[in-house]
C-alpha cells in the first residue's frame, strides 16, 4: 500500500510538472489545482518535489545532456529531471530515485524506456557516488548565468 501511495504522489508531481514545463502553466496555479483532494503530508512532498525540479532544471538538462544518448522525449526528460532533483538535491537514496522513477515511466505508458531512464539514473548516481560528477565549469556556468539559465 505505501508503494501505491509514493507511486501516485510522483505520478501527480509528474502531471504538475508536466503541466508547467509543457504546457507553460504557473507552478503555482497548477498545484493550487492539482492539491484540491489531496492529503497535507502528500501535498507537502509533491509541493516540494515540484518546486526542486523546477528549481533545478538547467542543471538537470546538463547532466541529462551529459550522460543521456539520443533525443529524449519531453515525458521522459520529466522524469529524469524529477529524479535527478530528487537524488541531488532532496536526499532521497539512490536506490529509491532509480526504483520509484521507472515504475513512473511504466505508469505513464513509457514501459519500453524504463531500461533507459534506469541506466541515466544509475550513471548519474555513480558518478556522484564516485565524486567524478560532471561539474558546471566557470566559464559554462558563466554563459549559462548571462543567459538567465543557472544561477542568479
Amino acid at each position: 500500500m505505501t508503494q501505491k501511495k509514493i507511486c501516485s504522489t510522483r505520478k501527480q508531481a509528474y502531471d504538475v510538472l508536466n503541466l508547467i514545463m509543457r504546457e507553460g502553466a504557473y507552478s503555482n496555479l497548477a498545484l493550487k489545482e492539482a492539491l484540491k483532494n489531496t492529503e497535507h503530508n502528500h501535498a507537502a512532498r509533491i509541493t516540494a518535489l515540484v518546486y526542486c525540479t523546477v528549481e533545478h532544471c538547467s542543471y538537470a538538462d546538463y547532466l541529462i545532456a551529459h550522460y543521456a544518448k539520443g533525443r529524449i522525449h519531453g515525458s521522459v526528460r520529466i522524469v529524469l529531471q524529477m529524479g535527478i532533483a530528487e537524488m541531488l538535491f532532496m536526499n532521497t537514496p539512490d536506490h529509491v530515485v532509480c526504483s520509484e522513477s521507472v515504475e513512473l515511466i511504466r505508469s505513464i505508458g513509457k514501459g519500453s524506456l524504463s531500461g533507459y531512464v534506469n541506466g541515466v539514473l544509475r550513471s548519474i548516481a555513480r558518478g556522484k557516488n564516485s565524486g567524478t560528477s560532471v561539474r558546471i565549469g566557470e566559464k559554462t556556468a558563466c554563459s549559462l548565468r548571462s543567459a538567465g539559465i543557472y544561477g542568479s
